[in-house]
């Protein structure tokens, strides 16, 4: 009976720390936005790695927030479509493309609407191309070499090495391209802490050497620009974009991105544009009482994207029921004083 009794109490202890495997339903989904904070922490050493490691970065300011956005392809340019969503060409049709800010290069180069195409496998997740407009023109680029990101699943102890490469013709400039070798390594699992919670995670070390080439045709003159980038990322269990990222150039840390409180710096304000927010948390709509007759609302997610409104002067009741459910902030408005308001949607 104590030979048992060990046993259930090991099995326990073991179950509740027990490493997990990563498939392509706890990767970044199409449709799907993530909200990240950038910070930084005194706390952060890389070298602590292995299995049933305990990383507490629960010391981690906030510096900014961002918002992860993962489009499905048919919400990319026509153009794009026709170059990775095609069932035609099942090698390069996406399953998700990831939105990227515009990029100036030197007021030279405009690029904009700018995605990271990639293709969610059972046995791997591959980023197949990208699409950017230059002047007008889109240019939706496949990679000559497929980058494999990673095979799935992912278990502590895996890694891969996989090279990659991709050139983009830009009409009447030049040309742009990359190629790299990307290696990972599975080398660690256990709990991670940040200010967002306790998570059961597995860390990949990936290392990527690369080169950007640049050509410009009229000047007859190219550059070749070499780096190396090691990151650091803990994924957990149906969290989609990793919870923590550490980013390292020159073996310095360039980067923290992580999984925030989404409620942490948002404090109640002296009430006097309303009154109360009712039902909270609600489903379909809820009621602002105003205090102030021509108060306007709208309503804003974690991240600070608007969501809904302005309503109109004195509205108070607002329809929420094609809101995803979460936290979100009601902002009230009147005779230039803002107050914020948190509420849940179910």
């Amino acid at each position: 009976m104590k030979r048992l009794l060990l046993g259930i109490l090991l099995l326990s202890v073991f179950s509740g720390t027990a490493q997990i495997s990563i498939d392509k339903d706890d990767l970044p989904q199409a449709g799907q936005e993530y909200y990240r904070s950038n910070g930084t922490s005194n706390s952060i050493d890389v070298s602590v790695t292995g299995p049933n490691s305990t990383w507490d970065y629960s010391d981690l300011q906030r510096n900014s927030r961002d918002t992860l956005i993962y489009n499905t392809v048919s919400q990319t340019p026509l153009f794009y479509q026709f170059q990775f969503n095609s069932p035609l060409d099942p090698t390069y049709k996406a399953t998700e493309a990831r939105y990227a800010d515009d990029i100036d290069l030197g007021g030279f180069i405009q690029m904009t609407n700018n995605y990271f195409f990639s293709k969610s496998e059972t046995s791997k997740w591959s980023e197949v191309g990208i699409g950017t407009t230059v002047s007008g023109i889109p240019l939706p680029t496949k990679y000559s070499d497929i980058k494999v990101k990673l095979n799935l699943p992912i278990q502590f102890g895996d890694q891969n090495t996989d090279t990659y490469a991709y050139e983009m013709t830009i009409p009447a400039v030049g040309v742009m391209g990359q190629e790299g070798t990307l290696t990972y390594e599975v080398d660690g699992w256990g709990s991670l802490i940040t200010p967002g919670g306790t998570f059961q995670t597995l860390r990949v070390k990936t290392t990527t050497v690369k080169s950007d080439t640049i050509y410009i045709n009229l000047a007859q003159f190219g550059i070749r620009i070499p780096s190396t980038e090691v990151t650091y990322d803990w994924y957990a269990s149906n969290e989609g974009f990793p919870v923590l990222t550490v980013t390292e150039q020159l073996g310095a840390i360039t980067s923290v991105v992580y999984l925030d409180d989404p409620v942490s710096g948002v404090t109640e304000p002296t009430k006097s544009l309303y009154e109360s927010v009712f039902p909270n948390p609600a489903k379909n709509k809820i009621n602002v009482t105003l205090s102030t007759k021509n108060t306007v609302l709208s309503v804003w997610s974690i991240s600070g994207n608007q969501v809904i409104g302005p309503t109109a002067s004195g509205t108070s009741q607002i329809d929420i029921s094609n809101l995803t459910p979460g936290i979100y902030l009601i902002k009230a408005e009147a005779n230039a004083q803002i107050e914020w308001m948190k509420f849940v949607k179910n």
